[in-house]
Order: structure tokens, then C-alpha cells, then sequence
């Protein structure tokens, strides 16, 4: 689990750096684009936006990462799960009651 939310991680700030530089490279050519598309299909090629996304969700995976290898030094790791939301996307870290028991 630990293995999954690093590189989970670093392909998502990866993912997001990469279409952050495709989006300044080819600036001009997306804006053509977006401007002959539908409107509702335009947001599709605004990567600027997908880089926020992207670090955001970086931020957070990394942040769950770090409580969880502190969990594992303090050797507490057994009282807690490793859980995910939104298909598989989103994790959290959850109290196991059954260990009170």
C-alpha cells in the first residue's frame, strides 16, 4: 500500500507537470483548437487546469503517504486502515475499532 501512494504520487505531480509544459509549449495551437470546438467540449483541452488538479492531488497522496509511514515508525500501523475512495483514487487512513476489542 505504501509502494502504491508513493508512486501514485509521483505520477500524478509527473502527469502534471508534463501536460503543464505541453500546455505553454503548444499554447496557440490549444487555443485554436478550443476556440473551433463546442463549448462544452472546450474545458477538455485547457491543461493549465489539469496541472491544479493534478499537484493537488499530489499534495494530498503524499500528505496520506507521510501519516502513514509515521504510523509505521511509531510502529501504531496495526491500528489503522488504509482506505480508498472514488474507484481506488483517493486514500485515506481510517481507525480500526476492532483493535480496541
Amino acid at each position: 500500500d505504501m509502494q502504491r501512494l508513493f508512486w501514485m504520487g509521483v505520477c500524478a505531480f509527473g502527469g502534471a507537470f508534463m501536460l503543464w509544459n505541453i500546455d505553454n509549449i503548444f499554447c496557440t495551437g490549444l487555443r485554436t483548437i478550443r476556440n473551433a470546438l463546442p463549448a462544452v467540449v472546450g474545458p477538455f483541452f485547457q491543461l493549465h487546469a489539469y496541472w491544479h488538479i493534478g499537484t493537488a492531488l499530489g499534495c494530498y497522496l503524499s500528505i496520506v503517504y507521510q501519516q502513514y509511514l509515521r504510523l509505521v515508525k511509531l510502529g501504531t500501523v496495526d491500528e489503522y486502515r488504509l482506505r480508498w475512495l472514488a474507484m481506488g483514487i483517493i486514500p485515506y487512513l481510517d481507525k480500526d475499532i476492532k483493535q480496541k476489542a
